[in-house]
């Protein structure tokens, strides 16, 4: 294997030492700690594929190469025979246990819901929603929102950003680390808005959509897209709805907004998800972006979170019965139900992208609902 050095992903180094204390005990004697079952009509496959861009050289490869990054596909499927895919491919697995300061088998032990290489379910012009993680996030860190959204009815396309995400593999065995040079500034957000206008391109080339299971005589031509990231992913889409025309709609979780604002001059729908107490009344950059938001907008907050709230870890500390030991202080990941948050957030993701892709509508973001009282419409 070849390893290119690296970062950690800033929401788990922040846990590591306490991880490192208590995470053991969860391993010794646990088969599995399951994620949480997706909350829709529709069980989820999941396939993950690398994609090269010839036509681009990858500005932080140390040496010349094209850019080639890797995606996780989640969509809807009957083929619920196969087994449900790991969290990590093995190997990479373990190398994170170790790269982490984590017990070994831990992340081996946490059991996504989707079935791995399941046949994609015949949906007429499936709606796709795009997504970018945090700086120095995988995309596997996401897995619970991926999954609830593909259970009603969105193939969902998840991307690394290859360099930038803490760990990637490569079919050929080639595990890329997160650099740490990279630091979310505008080369930065370049080279993601071109990794999501790649993706979104490749989705009319039959030799990539080909290698989707149950994908024969079929295209993407007519499929609407819309697309959400979480942190620095969240001010990457931003970027991706004013440089692709394809992409209808966004959502930026909890996203920091940095030298772009006075640029912008967007028309599409947008919606700021921010966690407890972070609204444009409080953050000058979400302020300005806010009155170029020209089309439909909407801001809300979740009570009790955190910035890390919208990744997966905090659910997965829960299963594991370790939160209250990794995070007494609820700093980290708040005091919301972190099981609970994940429900509410792929509600409100879900209540966008169908308000977007599928004519909903956004009563949601207009009116607080009795049923997600944590919501605070700003």
């Amino acid at each position: 294997m070849n390893f290119v050095m690296a970062k950690f992903s800033f929401g788990v180094l922040h846990a590591l030492s306490l991880i490192t204390l208590c995470a053991s005990g969860a391993v010794n004697g646990r088969s599995k700690l399951p994620l949480p079952a997706p909350p829709g009509s529709h069980s989820v496959g999941t396939i993950s594929l690398e994609m090269i861009d010839h036509s681009r050289m990858d500005p932080y490869a140390p040496t010349p190469q094209p850019r080639a990054i890797m995606v996780s596909l989640f969509y809807p499927t009957t083929d619920t025979h196969k087994p449900f895919a790991p969290y990590l491919p093995a190997k990479l697995a373990a190398i994170a246990d170790q790269y982490l300061g984590l017990p070994a088998g831990f992340i081996e032990n946490i059991q996504p819901q989707a079935h791995f290489n399941a046949r994609l379910k015949e949906i007429h012009d499936i709606p796709i929603i795009l997504f970018s993680p945090g700086l120095g996030a995988a995309r596997e860190e996401y897995t619970i929102l991926l999954e609830g959204l593909a259970s009603y009815g969105y193939l969902v396309i998840a991307m690394d950003h290859t360099h930038d995400a803490v760990l990637v593999e490569f079919p050929d065995g080639t595990v890329v680390l997160g650099s740490p040079d990279i630091n979310g500034d505008a080369q930065s957000i370049d080279v993601r808005t071109k990794d999501s206008s790649f993706v979104i391109d490749q989705l009319s080339n039959k030799t990539f959509i080909t290698q989707i299971p149950g994908i024969v005589h079929r295209s993407f031509k007519e499929s609407k897209i819309a697309m959400f990231g979480h942190s620095l992913g969240g001010t990457t889409t931003l970027s991706v709805l004013e440089a692709d025309q394809s992409v209808l709609g966004g959502v930026s979780l909890d996203g920091p907004i940095f030298g772009v604002e006075e640029d912008l001059g967007i028309n599409k729908p947008f919606l700021m998800f921010g966690r407890d107490n972070h609204t444009r009344c409080n953050d000058p950059a979400w302020a300005e972006v806010w009155k170029h938001l020209t089309g439909w907008k909407a801001e809300i907050t979740l009570a009790k979170s955190t910035h890390f709230t919208f990744t997966d870890i905090g659910a997965v500390f829960t299963e594991a019965g370790l939160i209250d030991s990794l995070d007494p202080g609820k700093l980290m990941y708040g005091s919301i139900g972190q099981v609970r948050a994940t429900v509410v957030e792929i509600a409100y993701l879900k209540g966008f992208f169908d308000f977007v892709l599928k004519r909903g509508k956004d009563t949601m973001f207009r009116h607080s609902d009795p049923a997600f009282p944590e919501i605070t419409i700003v």
